[in-house]
């Protein structure tokens, strides 16, 4: 970041040190602020709302629990549109991996275009999203929907975040084990209300639009609130981020200097770092060859030649396909949401209230540029005995070569339909249990998807490669030219069968040829599949006051909540077939679960008035959970509220949660792929020491030292394991102090947070097993890790690795929070300084007991720090903003083992992003204008490096992260009127 920036933020975060530390001097108004209500949606809401950190009230400062509430005010005064960048966004969840748009060509829960939520980095699945309380029922496509997609959530109707940052298991039920966010809507409104928001990048990529009409009315004896969203947000393309045109290698020559340099071909232009093609690799003779047209028809080709690094300039001739660019770094979406909420009062003090939503998600990507090559030892045999291939000697027959073409960006659409009808019944007790109120209610949520992906499929394929001489009278449109020999060919399939069409495949031909090919168009297609998820639960409580202590009344709450889910997809035919190309394929998957729930709280004022206790409050939780598939446990939380002097408290809680597979953990079909890690004993001689477990291993396979890796890339296998899986069980630990003084509006916090996961139940990943497998001292003689990896065949090939579900030993996340609010009012108008971080200490992980631990701390997606700042003064009916986000350092050589200073950068600096905004509030309208990313900054760029377990790229940044900032400089402009 430049000098004056670096200035600039010292000078800020001076500021707020300067403003926490000199209040002590001040003599403000003693009185603090109350809670207020919630307003209209035009009304800035109050800083100091009552929030839910237990199933009884608190506020934010006093709750035993540690809550992050961030308003819709004023989240719209940093420019932020929608519910995916406020909650990703949040302190507990910017320092992690968040999917979202910016994961178009990833395999993730939930399929693509989800956005969901991962608190402490433990993923979404360990994290229960609330919509005014209640449960969220998933939504997305594939046979892994299990996460709540932010997507559904009503932004327009959002009155406020609550992020509770610790396990609620007890309070709130399983998945709660990394947190719970509560989202609060509006539900009075008395009028009509129309609001539009825009949000235009300065350089025209990645516009986000919305608008919204909702009213309501309200009455003595019932209210109603609908409301009407559409919203849509524009992609944006690889080409569209700086540097995203023509990705520069961006490497470290060995004498030092910057990191800047690349290879380059012989007319002096640089070599962009995309998607390589047009290349083969024959593996009779150890050479590689280059496509060459001006080399002839019969032989289009020249031997492959590149400089040693080091060398200045390094040539190179080997090509890469520039339609890399036009794959989405933010895939488009665009969705609309209709909500009803209101409520209605009974005879005999009983209210009937009710909640429904219904949305509507169509996102699109251009996921990845595929390419097209023969994977496997048979399609390497069939490709090599085609009459085209030009690598063949009447002495010698064929050689047997591995060609590399791409293909046009692949294309895949999703349209989500999501909808949750609540109903409920609440009221008092009357006489019969003074005091006391009853809720009820029954939720049914469901989802709807369809979606799409275009794909080569297998069985083509083979069709375009299994070629005969065309015989006389074949349909000239069905036959191809081989200047190799120069005959005429047709597949052999059409002269058993015309009607298929089929279209002979020249595989040695340019990238560029084979996308007007019409052998192309004859294996690919569009295969359609749909998901449905359906989620039913009901949900009874009561609480009250129990009995009275000197120190007050105690309170409790008993309740009930029985859940059961379905899940029910449908890949599509050619997907269930296993007829797709080297893509991932799937079967039906297909499963159902039920859960009861038994929950009690209690809450009692231990001690009051006494000399350093002005209040000590106990808070005792427990929950029963009995899973039809996944067991039982019994999970409890203690939260300790000890207020010690009128201004100081310390609250410290500690409670154990409990998750049982989600149903694709249980029931996820067989799903295939390949996969593109690298063979570990590739090269095992000049690699690995020879003392070294990897070095061994690999020896005792007979394999040689130069040995170059397998042929036939393995292929992964991937499904739920029903009866094998564990449940989770977590612990969790939060302390800290939270100081209030009297002579200053002024509320500090710190918390520790500790949580422990065990049995944590995931997949490894193939990159991970074949290491571990190789790096193991047991090796095939007891390795958990190589029992799921096929013996080397003949061929030295790897067949197959087992990717199933299956549970690891651990995951330990710990860390501290601060918070900080600060108002001050002076004669012009009301100043507030609100600044969130977090400080994280640990995220490690061990997969076996006794395997290596690894801490994920610092690298890349998670940096150590993390916080928000955020600037505002109210004068009249002005209000001025001044944001601030910040991501610490992030450094991957720990995970890599490349050498820090080294060839590769792999070390991204810390990122700063300021916003700037404006807001006019008049009598029924009010205007915003942010400026977003206020200096143009984007993420630090990183090196390609393709020969190690490194990060991948989008353009030149970091990608698989989901926190990148990719917008630049963008203009948000919203307007809301009130009738």
């Amino acid at each position: 970041m430049s000098i004056v920036k670096s200035s600039l933020l010292a000078s800020t975060m001076l500021c707020a040190v300067f403003v926490a530390s000199s209040v002590a001097a001040q003599t403000a108004n003693t009185t603090q602020n109350p809670p207020s209500t919630p307003t209209p949606p035009s009304k800035p809401a109050s800083n100091e709302v009552v929030v839910t950190g237990s199933r009884l009230h608190h506020t934010t400062f006093n709750t035993p629990a540690p809550v992050q509430v961030i308003t819709n005010h004023d989240a719209r005064l940093e420019g932020l549109i929608d519910s995916i960048s406020v909650l990703q966004g949040s302190t507990a969840a910017a320092g992690y991996t968040q999917i979202n748009n910016q994961f178009g060509g990833y395999v993730v829960n939930g399929g693509p275009g989800i956005s969901s939520l991962s608190l402490r980095g433990l993923g979404g699945q360990r994290t229960l999203v609330l919509l005014n309380g209640r449960r969220l029922n998933p939504a997305g496509v594939s046979g892994t929907v299990a996460d709540v997609d932010l997507n559904v959530i009503p932004d327009a109707l959002v009155e406020r975040y609550e992020v509770l940052k610790d396990g609620a298991s007890s309070i709130y039920g399983s998945d709660a084990i990394g947190g719970v966010v509560n989202i609060i809507t509006r539900n009075k409104f008395d009028g009509l209300n129309i609001e539009t928001n825009d949000s235009i990048p300065q350089e025209g990529a990645g516009k986000q639009f919305e608008v919204a009409v909702s009213g309501g009315r309200v009455r003595d004896n019932y209210h109603v609130l609908f409301g009407l969203q559409y919203f849509q947000e524009n992609a944006i393309r690889i080409r569209d981020l700086p540097g995203g045109a023509c990705p520069l290698e961006l490497q470290r020559l060995p004498t030092g200097g910057p990191y800047n340099f690349g290879r380059s071909y012989a007319d002096g232009s640089p070599y962009c770092a995309n998607t390589q093609t047009n290349n083969v690799s024959d593996f009779s003779t150890g050479g590689v060859w280059v496509y060459d047209p001006s080399q002839g028809a019969q032989f289009p080709y020249s031997p492959f030649s590149q400089s040693h690094f080091g060398t200045v300039p390094r040539l190179t001739n080997i090509a890469t396909d520039p339609r890399t660019a036009d794959v989405d770094a933010a895939s488009p979406s665009r969705r609309a949401a209709f909500t009803l909420i209101g409520a209605a009062d009974l005879p005999h003090n009983v209210e009937f209230y009710f909640e429904d939503l219904l949305t509507n998600r169509r996102s699109q990507q251009a996921a990845f540029l595929p390419q097209l090559f023969p994977a496997t030892d048979n399609d390497i045999v069939a490709v090599s005995q085609n009459p085209f291939n030009p690598f063949t000697s009447a002495e010698n027959g064929p050689d047997f070569v591995q060609p590399i073409l791409t293909m046009p960006v692949t294309q895949q659409t999703q349209d989500v339909w999501a909808g949750r009808a609540l109903f409920g019944l609440r009221g008092d007790f009357g006489s019969f249990l003074k005091g006391w109120k009853w809720d009820t209610s029954l939720t049914y949520g469901l989802s709807r998807a369809h979606y799409t992906t275009d794909t080569v499929l297998a069985h083509r394929f083979e069709n375009a490669l299994n070629v005969v001489v065309a015989p006389s009278g074949t349909d000239p449109a069905l036959v191809r030219f081989n200047p190799v020999d120069g005959l005429s060919y047709t597949c052999a399939v059409n002269v058993s069968n015309p009607a298929e069409k089929c279209y002979p495949l020249n595989f040695f031909e340019s990238s560029a040829q084979l996308t007007r090919d019409p052998a192309l168009a004859y294996m690919r297609t569009v295969d359609k599949g749909h998901t449905s998820y359906d989620q039913v639960v009901f949900d009874a409580t009561a609480d009250g006051p129990i009995f009275n202590l000197p120190a007050g009344p105690v309170q409790g709450v008993i309740g009930i909540e029985y859940r059961y889910d379905s899940l029910d997809d449908y890949p599509g035919k050619y997907a269930v077939a296993h007829d797709y190309f080297n893509l991932s394929s799937a079967g039906v998957t297909r499963g159902d679960n039920g859960v009861v729930e038994l929950y009690l709280e209690g809450e009692a004022p231990l001690l009051k008035g006494k000399p350093l206790v002005d209040s000590l409050t106990l808070n005792v939780s427990t929950r029963y959970t009995n899973y039809r598939s996944g067991g039982s446990d019994l999970t409890y939380k203690l939260n300790l509220n000890w207020q010690i002097i009128p201004s100081l408290r310390a609250r410290a809680t500690y409670g154990t949660s409990f998750r049982g597979p989600a149903l694709y953990e249980n029931y996820l079909a067989a799903q295939t792929s390949f996969t593109g890690a690298l063979d570990p004993c590739a090269q095992y001689g000049v690699n690995a020491a020879p003392t070294s477990n990897l070095y061994k291993n690999c020896a005792s396979e007979g394999l040689p030292g130069n040995f170059l890796g397998y042929s036939s890339t393995p292929e992964v296998f991937t499904q739920g394991a029903q009866g094998r899986l564990k449940s989770e069980t977590s612990k969790n630990l939060t302390v800290g102090p939270v100081w209030q003084p009297s002579f200053a509006d002024l509320q500090v916090s710190v918390s520790y947070f500790h949580i422990e996961v065990d049995n944590e139940i995931t997949t490894l990943g193939p990159d991970n097993i074949l290491n571990l497998c190789y790096d193991s001292s047991q090796f095939r003689n007891g390795s958990p890790y190589c029992t799921l990896i096929s013996p080397r065949d003949s061929n030295n090939n790897i067949a197959l690795i087992d990717d199933s579900y299956l549970n690891v030993a651990q995951q330990l996340v710990s860390g501290i929070d601060a918070d900080l609010v600060y108002r001050k009012k002076f004669d012009i108008g009301e100043f507030t300084l609100d600044l969130k971080t977090t400080y994280a200490i640990e995220d490690k992980q061990e997969l076996f007991p006794g395997s290596p631990v690894t801490n994920y701390t610092g690298t890349f997606g998670e940096p150590r720090w993390n916080g928000n700042l955020q600037l505002l003064f109210r004068h009249k009916d002005w209000t001025f903003d001044w944001s601030m986000r910040y991501l610490g350092e992030q450094n991957e050589y720990p995970i890599t083992g490349e050498t820090p200073g080294g060839r590769y950068l792999e070390f991204q600096k810390d990122q700063l992003y300021h916003s700037l905004g404006v807001e006019y509030q008049g009598d029924k309208w009010r205007a915003t204008f942010v400026i977003r990313n206020l200096f143009n900054d984007y993420p630090p760029v990183i090196s390609n490096n393709p020969d190690a377990a490194f990060a991948s790229r989008v353009g030149e940044f970091a990608n698989g992260y989901g926190n990148l900032n990719l917008y630049g400089r963008s203009f948000y402009f919203s307007l809301s009127k009130d009738f």
